[in-house]
C-alpha cells in the first residue's frame, strides 16, 4: 500500500496530539490519589468530614465538565478544534498553578469546579483526531489515545507519589502546572489546524442525528452506564483491598497499574483489527457483551476473594475488559457520521463524565449501607444487564 504525503503529515500530528493526551493525564493524575492526604496535611478534619471534602473535591470538575463539554466541542467546530485543545491546556496550567496558592477547601473547591469548566483536553484532542484523521482509521486513533490516557493514569501517581516525597504535596501543582504550560506551547507550534472547519448548516439533520436514533441513544446510555459501573468501586476499593486483601499501598499501586497496563495494550490493538474489518462486521457486537459478561464475573470474584494474587489476575482481565467496552462503544458510536463526529464525541465524553459521578455516588451510598460483598455483587449485575441491553443494539450496517 502506498504511502502519500498527506498520510505522513497526518500521523505525524496524530504522534503529537497522543503525546501531548499522555502528559495532560500524567499532569493530572499526580496528584488525584492524594487528595484526602492534601486536604488533611492543612486542616485538621475528622475522617467523616475529611471524606465528604475528599468526595466532593473528585466530584467537582465532573460537575462542570458535563455542562460544558459540548459547548466546547461546538465552538471547536466553528473555529478550529486546535483552538480547543490549547485552550484546554493553558486553563489546566493556570488551574494547577492556582492551587498552589490556595489551601482553603472552598477555594480549592471552586478552582477543581473552574478546572472541569474550562479544561476538556480529552474531548478536543479526539474530536481534533477525527477531524484530520482518514475514517478507515478512526477505532485506531480512539485506541491509542485511550492507550495515552491509560499509560497516564500509570505514570502520573507514581510521578506524584516522588514529588510529594522528596520535595511536597504542593509542589506537584507547580511541577504539573509548568508542564502544562510548555506542552501547551509546544502544540501551538507543531499542531496544525483541522481543516474541515464547517458552520452548523442542517439543524434538522443534526436533531435526527442525536434525538431521533434510538441506537445512537442507545450507545450513549451504555456509555454513560459502563463508566458508572467502572467508577463504582472506586470510593471503597483502597479500603477493601487493606482490610479484605491485607494489601500494601504498594500492592495497591500495582493492581491500578495492572489494569491500566492491560488497556493500554488492548485499545490500540483492538482498534487496529476494527479498523482493518471497517467496523461494520456483526461480531463486535457479541465481543462487547462477552466483556460485560467477564467484567461482572471479575466483579464477583473480587467479592468473594481473599487473596492478592488472585485480585492481579483479575486486575488484569477487568483491564483488558474495560478496553475492549471502551474502544468499541465509541466504534460503534462514531460509525457512518462523517459530519457529526465532533458532536458525536462531544456527546459520548458527555456521558462518560456524567458516569463518572454517577458511579461515584453510587459506590458511596451502596458501600456506606452494606458492605464489600453487596458492593461488588451489584456492580457484577449491573454489568450483566449491560450486557443484555448490548443485544439489543442493531448496527445500522452489517455485512
Amino acid at each position: 500500500m502506498e504511502i502519500t504525503t498527506f498520510d505522513i503529515i497526518w500521523r505525524q500530528q496524530i504522534r503529537y496530539v497522543i503525546f501531548g493526551q499522555f502528559i495532560i493525564i500524567c499532569m493530572l493524575d499526580m496528584s488525584d490519589p492524594y487528595w484526602p492526604l492534601i486536604l488533611s496535611s492543612s486542616h485538621s478534619f475528622d475522617s467523616k468530614t475529611l471524606q465528604y471534602w475528599s468526595g466532593v473535591i473528585y466530584m467537582a470538575p465532573l460537575l462542570t465538565t458535563i455542562i460544558t463539554t459540548f459547548l466546547w466541542i461546538k465552538l471547536g467546530e466553528r473555529i478550529g478544534y486546535k483552538k480547543m485543545i490549547l485552550r484546554a491546556g493553558f486553563a489546566l496550567a493556570a488551574t494547577q498553578w492556582s492551587l498552589f496558592f490556595f489551601s482553603n477547601p472552598w477555594f480549592i473547591l471552586l478552582i477543581r469546579l473552574m478546572q472541569g469548566a474550562l479544561a476538556g483536553f480529552s474531548t478536543a484532542a479526539q474530536a481534533w483526531s477525527l477531524a484530520i484523521t482518514p475514517i478507515n482509521t478512526h477505532s485506531q486513533v480512539i485506541g491509542r489515545l485511550q492507550a495515552a490516557t491509560a499509560l497516564g493514569s500509570i505514570i502520573g501517581p507514581i510521578c506524584g507519589g516522588f514529588i510529594s516525597h522528596y520535595f511536597s504535596y504542593l509542589a506537584i501543582f507547580i511541577t504539573a502546572g509548568c508542564v502544562c504550560l510548555l506542552i501547551s506551547i509546544a502544540l501551538a507550534n507543531y499542531l496544525q489546524e483541522n481543516t474541515n472547519v464547517q458552520p452548523i448548516t442542517s439543524e434538522k439533520k443534526i436533531q435526527k442525528t442525536f434525538f431521533l436514533e434510538p441506537q445512537k441513544n442507545l450507545l450513549l446510555f451504555l456509555i454513560g452506564s459502563a463508566q458508572a459501573a467502572r467508577w463504582m468501586s472506586t470510593p471503597f476499593f483502597a479500603l477493601y483491598a487493606a482490610e479484605r486483601l491485607h494489601a500494601s499501598t504498594l500492592a495497591l499501586g500495582l493492581i491500578y497499574a495492572l489494569i491500566a497496563f492491560a488497556m493500554s495494550l488492548t485499545t490500540p490493538s483492538l482498534g487496529w483489527i476494527v479498523d482493518r474489518r471497517s467496523p461494520r462486521f456483526t461480531f463486535t457486537k457479541y465481543v462487547l457483551a462477552g466483556s460485560f459478561l467477564l467484567s461482572g464475573a471479575i466483579q464477583w470474584g473480587y467479592a468473594y476473594t481473599a487473596e492478592i494474587y488472585f485480585a492481579f489476575i483479575l486486575s488484569l482481565f477487568l483491564g483488558v475488559c474495560l478496553g475492549v467496552t471502551a474502544l468499541l462503544l465509541f466504534s460503534f458510536l462514531l460509525q457512518d457520521a462523517e459530519e457529526n463526529r465532533g458532536k458525536l464525541i462531544g456527546l459520548g465524553n458527555t456521558a462518560l463524565k456524567f458516569g463518572n459521578l454517577i458511579g461515584i455516588i453510587i459506590g458511596t451510598v451502596i458501600q456506606a449501607q452494606y458492605n464489600f460483598l453487596i458492593s461488588f455483587l451489584f456492580i457484577g449485575f449491573f454489568y450483566f444487564v449491560l450486557a443484555v441491553l448490548t443485544m439489543r443494539y442493531k448496527p445500522e450496517i452489517v455485512v
